[in-house]
């Protein structure tokens, strides 16, 4: 278990007044945490930048209703999303010859596979807040021998979201 703190930012876009397709990027600050290779500790910094595509489903929507831009008064929504993405590792290097590589490399060499589900709650026309459980996993390469073994990572954080609708389209 460690600290750790995202900052980003995204665009959403209302597909219908309760679904929402959004593009987001964001890097998370991961505190340092030590890992055993053999009987060696090392340093294993686990930062990534993220990029992810997702839909948030809006779940007060029984019938149509207004964009969120277009009330008259501030409403509360509460919504359900998915998300799937790639992750860039800061630092893939744990020591001489043994580092981090993507596991699912849909993305080539470079990226990792991502994903996440998340539950949250809008406040009006510029508030947000969510809580977000995401996932990556990393296979740990070792020179002359190959991939020898996985290493998982998951989350759950709180996220505070700053949006600026203007009718369909939502930068937060």
């Amino acid at each position: 278990w460690t600290y750790t703190a995202s900052l980003g930012g995204g665009l959403e876009y209302f597909i219908q007044d309760n679904i929402a397709f959004g593009l987001e990027g964001r890097y998370n600050f991961v505190h340092t945490i030590d890992g055993t290779i053999g009987n060696r500790t090392v340093p294993v910094d686990l930062s990534a930048a993220l990029f992810t595509f997702g839909l948030r489903i809006y779940f007060d929507e029984n019938h149509t209703q207004p964009l969120v831009s277009e009330e008259s008064e501030p409403v509360t929504r509460l919504y359900f999303g998915v998300r799937a993405g790639a992750d860039f590792l800061t630092d893939g290097e744990l020591s001489s010859g043994v580092k981090l590589v993507p596991e699912q490399a849909a993305w080539g060499r470079l990226a990792g596979q991502t994903g996440g589900l998340l539950l949250g709650i809008d406040w009006g026309e510029h508030f947000g807040a969510e809580i977000a459980g995401d996932s990556v996993n990393h296979l740990i390469h070792l020179d002359g021998i190959g991939e020898v073994t996985e290493y998982g990572q998951g989350w759950v954080m709180a996220n505070f979201r700053l949006r600026f609708p203007h009718g369909r389209l939502t930068p937060y």
